[in-house]
């Protein structure tokens, strides 16, 4: 099983989680590039995942602009929340449902996953997406390369 990391900021240190072994304390991370000092680090095994990523916003003030939180495994929803401000103009806050112009940004999601459903046999980059698609205008003219090359 692989092991899983969650870095919680508190106010005066950070906390690491280590998942499923035991935990190791070390007092400086390799982030970007440079070495990052990190006073009194603590290494727990996480119980509840919905107080840990709690943690994470909490330095966020009520004024901020925040982020909405979906955590899920295996089909099953383990944490969700809205964090900080969708609208800091109007102070409208954030919630799991709030919806967010991502424009471009989802761009490199979707080719992750469409490169795991190559990797998986699922998909062929040079079929035409009338193969997958059939109710699609034009798709039998269009791969599906040529649209994560778009």
């Amino acid at each position: 099983m692989p092991c899983s990391y969650l870095m919680a900021p508190t106010r005066w240190r950070r906390t690491m989680f280590e998942y499923g072994k035991a935990g190791r304390q070390s007092q400086t991370f390799h982030v970007a590039g440079a070495d990052v000092r990190v006073p009194d680090l603590v290494v727990t095994p996480v119980t509840d995942r919905s107080v840990l990523v709690d943690e994470l916003f909490d330095h966020l003030g009520p004024e901020y602009p925040g982020a909405s939180v979906l955590i899920a495994h295996e089909g099953r929803i383990l944490h969700e929340a809205g964090y900080g401000l969708a609208d800091v103009e109007h102070g409208i806050p954030n919630t799991p449902r709030t919806r967010y112009r991502l424009a471009s940004v989802s761009k490199q999601f979707t080719s992750l996953a469409v490169m795991q459903l190559v990797e998986a046999g699922s998909i062929d980059l040079d079929v035409p997406l009338s193969a997958y698609l059939q109710d699609y205008p034009h798709s039998g003219q269009i791969t599906t390369r040529q649209l994560m090359t778009h």
